[in-house]
């Protein structure tokens, strides 16, 4: 099946001035024709497929066969057809096939580099939202995994703690470990600078024994585990530098725990300890044993309560 492209120009040549009929004929011919320029067609059937008759089809044969002294195209003396065997040859057949395939190719590439931008814009966003999100889809399948990249967010799964060896603590163990510590507030997700954040106080304390000593002792702080305030505490917040610190030093020991403080809290257990160790240097007497060291300690914490007056 071959087609023909109709250019737009054609309104503005002789061949429109022509009565309907013959314009009719021309443009079925072209439609008609073959690669080789030819409409393989009897005069009959040609009036036919063109839906004129047979008259009007033979004064049609003849006018677009005849030299056309208004033409804009000299070749042929403006002549459109020709008889050859078996119909007739479209004359100027080549010279349009020709502009056609110009045609087609400014459009071809027209369209091509018009697609090649826009895949070149589609490509250029997803690299660059690529760039940006290139971890965020991955999940961590063990815990031993290396360090995640920006923007990541690692879903911590609720899975209990699992065992660890001395030198394989984890910021992954570190949160289940503390997500099971009742009132702690719960990490759910870890992004890089949260990991990166639990991760150095691992660096400075890499004790698997020192981090279970420390849940016990924020386990038992009223105030991190929410049970004084709305407030509770999480791991994240524990591993910050400044709340490192002052939990090491005590600052969330509930109130009956903690050490004394005023001059009469510290006279009181100056003198319980004083108490206990004259107790304990009876107790070596009998035995015949007396402790030098129990007496010296006891000396010294009755004098530092002294002192404190």
């Amino acid at each position: 099946m071959h087609y023909t492209k109709l250019f737009s120009t054609i309104i503005h040549s002789t061949i429109w001035r022509e009565p309907d009929y013959i314009r009719i004929l021309w443009i079925t011919m072209l439609a008609m024709k073959e690669r080789n320029d030819t409409v393989q067609a009897s005069l009959p059937g040609l009036a036919d497929a063109a839906r004129i008759t047979m008259p009007q089809a033979v004064e049609a044969i003849e006018r677009l066969s005849s030299p056309d002294e208004y033409s804009r195209d000299a070749e042929n003396e403006g002549r459109r057809i020709e008889k050859c065997p078996g119909g007739w040859l479209i004359l100027n057949g080549d010279k349009y096939r020709k502009l056609m395939n110009a045609d087609d190719i400014r459009s071809y590439q027209k369209q091509y580099k018009k697609a090649a931008r826009a895949k070149a814009k589609k490509d250029l966003v997803h690299v660059v939202v690529n760039k940006s999100t290139q971890m965020s889809t991955m999940s961590i399948q063990s815990e031993s995994e290396t360090e995640p990249k920006p923007d990541t967010k690692i879903k911590i799964k609720k899975d209990p703690p699992t065992p660890q060896g001395a030198d394989s603590v984890t910021p992954i163990y570190l949160v289940q470990l503390f997500n099971a510590i009742p009132g702690f507030k719960q990490t759910l997700t870890l992004s890089d600078t949260s990991m990166k954040t639990i991760q150095a106080r691992i660096n400075e304390y890499p004790s698997l024994g020192w981090w279970l000593k420390l849940v016990e002792t924020v386990s038992k702080s009223h105030f991190l585990c929410g049970k004084k305030t709305d407030f509770s505490a999480s791991l994240l917040w524990c591993c910050g530098p400044k709340n490192m610190g002052k939990i090491l030093a005590g600052e969330y020991v509930n109130r009956e725990q903690a050490f004394p403080t005023t001059l009469a809290e510290r006279n009181a257990r100056n003198a319980t300890l004083a108490i206990e160790a004259i107790n304990q240097r009876e107790t070596t007497k009998h035995e015949g044993n007396t402790d030098i060291s129990v007496i010296d300690a006891t000396s010294r914490i009755i004098g530092s309560g002294a002192t404190d007056g």
